[in-house]
């Protein structure tokens, strides 16, 4: 009742949509007006409502409240005073802007990244996508953290990561979730490598840990010596379909499997499920996926349709109850969070992969725009066969090149949404290619984890057939198939070889099971 009433004299009460808890997506300046886009709880499509300039801090200050934001983290920005009564229900808000100057979107954005998490972690439906994800969150939260606390057997499963990109390690991070959600496991995320000494980047570099602590478990050096020595690295010719298991020897109650580079081993979770049951860690070596292809077990499907997942929506659903980009991530790209959230706006995301020696000085042939004609040929098609009259059209690029994205820049100008600098678009696993340099920065994950975030905001997407960026981006948006148009180009030949044009109507999209079977797989 304290709330309500509370709500009820602010000026948040003159907008009803706010009687839940609430994301803000960002504010954009409408005369005397501003638009203030909003997500919640009960109604994860985002809307926009017309706010009055002296009201907007209050909202602001109400949907934190509700998302359960600490106010001491916004020192630079707010100074809040609250007071909180012996039940810890009741709050007094002194709001005051110490730093007029700051413009209101970054305001916001700020906003964003504080409330964001808690409640929107949980709700598994974000603003950008509106599939179903089933109502199983709850119980494996509940679950993970009673293990965590020793209120129950240990049953983890700790997923480990190979030396390959972004994208690789994210799709076997998923699946790995998904083992874990099928055998009732703790899924918890290591850094150190399983094929070569050294690390990659934390995921923490890029993501928060809302739902559930999966940074609480370090890997005994024992068991990453032992994983080095069983799994392959990515140059060896032998690891292509290559994957063993069984139980870890020296190593209480441990079991592994390893895959690098494999497909089509649906009977890897049999396996898992099956002989690892009675062990109380499961170390699990992938950087492929098997979210779809797993449905084609009949136990599995059974298991994952009555949770409320299916072969379209369990990578997002599973990617999103994991991973949300941090505050730094995202502060990042306050121009793509602007422009992308525009629900009005068609949006054809373009995503190329020129090859891991982009980024050298004599990579001018691979980087030439003419050589990529068929990707922007196939979004003017998609742009000539979707757009609607009056409504705003944008293209969002994104490359391992700066070259080539400057060049793009260059040729389309304002239709394109491109990020040519504050950005490192180096490999985000190998070192780089220029002698002499080290291991990638933290500011590699956070761009390459950024883009493939808001990548997944946009309609459709053209993307490198030799990529896993672009078809994971698709599938965490939850609109796989519908929308998806892959360019056969491979990056490694020699000389360069030009894209193959296609037709891109809406008859022309991929299937799902396409996008999902082929290259990284999902």
């Amino acid at each position: 009742m304290r709330a309500r009433r509370w709500l009820a004299a602010s000026p948040a009460g003159n907008y009803p949509d706010l009687q839940n808890p609430v994301h803000v997506l960002h504010v954009a300046k409408s005369g005397r007006f501003k638009r203030l886009y909003i997500t919640s709880v009960r109604n994860p499509t985002p809307l926009m409502l017309r706010v009055k300039s002296n009201d907007i801090l209050s909202i602001l200050v109400f949907s934190c409240r509700k998302t359960g934001l600490k106010y001491g983290r916004l020192p630079a920005l707010l100074s809040v005073a609250h007071t909180v009564d012996s039940n810890g229900s009741r709050y007094n808000h002194n709001l005051s802007v110490m730093a007029p100057a700051i413009a209101l979107k970054v305001f916001a954005i700020a906003i964003t990244l504080l409330c964001s998490p808690p409640v929107l972690g949980r709700s598994l439906v974000p603003c950008h996508s509106k599939a179903p994800c089933g109502s199983w969150q709850h119980q494996y939260t509940t679950m993970h953290q009673a293990s965590m606390s020793a209120e129950r057997p240990i049953r983890r499963l700790v997923s480990v990561p190979v030396k390959s990109g972004f994208a690789d390690r994210m799709i076997g991070s998923v699946t790995a979730m998904l083992f874990a959600l099928l055998s009732d496991r703790a899924i918890f995320f290591e850094t150190q490598t399983s094929n070569g000494p050294g690390s990659l980047r934390p995921l923490t570099d890029v993501f928060a840990a809302d739902t559930v602590d999966w940074s609480a478990f370090q890997t005994p050096q024992d068991v990453v010596s032992f994983l080095r020595h069983v799994s392959p690295t990515n140059e060896d010719a032998d690891a292509l379909r290559y994957y063993s298991f069984g139980r870890i020897p020296d190593v209480d109650s441990s079991y592994y499997v390893s895959m690098v580079n494999g497909w089509g081993n649906e009977h890897l979770f049999t396996t898992v499920l099956n002989e690892s049951a009675n062990f109380e860690t499961v170390y699990l070596v992938l950087n492929r996926g098997m979210t779809v292809s797993v449905f084609n077990d009949a136990r599995a499907k059974e298991r994952l349709m009555a949770m409320g997942l299916s072969e379209r929506t369990a990578f997002a659903c599973l990617y999103r109850f994991l991973f949300r980009p941090n505050a730094q991530v995202l502060s990042m790209f306050p121009h793509e969070m602007s422009v992308l959230s525009d629900d009005f706006a068609l949006k054809i995301g373009v995503q190329i992969r020129t090859g891991d020696l982009a980024n050298l000085e004599d990579s001018s042939n691979r980087t030439a725009l003419e050589i990529y004609k068929a990707f922007f040929d196939c979004a003017q098609e998609i742009e000539d066969t979707r757009k609607q009259q009056g409504q705003k059209v944008v293209w969002y690029f994104i490359s391992d090149s700066l070259l080539l994205r400057t060049a793009v820049a260059h040729e389309y100008g304002a239709k394109v949404l491109v990020k040519t600098t504050g950005i490192d678009t180096s490999h985000s696993a190998k070192e780089t290619h220029r002698q002499g340099q080290g291991p990638v920065s933290p500011m590699t994950y956070q761009s390459i984890a950024g883009e493939h975030w808001f990548f997944s905001m946009t309609n459709f997407q053209v993307i490198s057939f030799d990529s896993g960026i672009g078809r994971s981006a698709a599938f965490l948006g939850q609109h796989p198939g519908d929308t998806v148009y892959t360019i056969n180009k491979w990056w490694d030949a020699d000389p360069p070889s030009m894209g193959e044009h296609r037709n891109c109507r809406v008859q022309d999209a991929d299937g799902y099971k396409a996008v999902a079977s082929t290259w990284s797989l999902i």
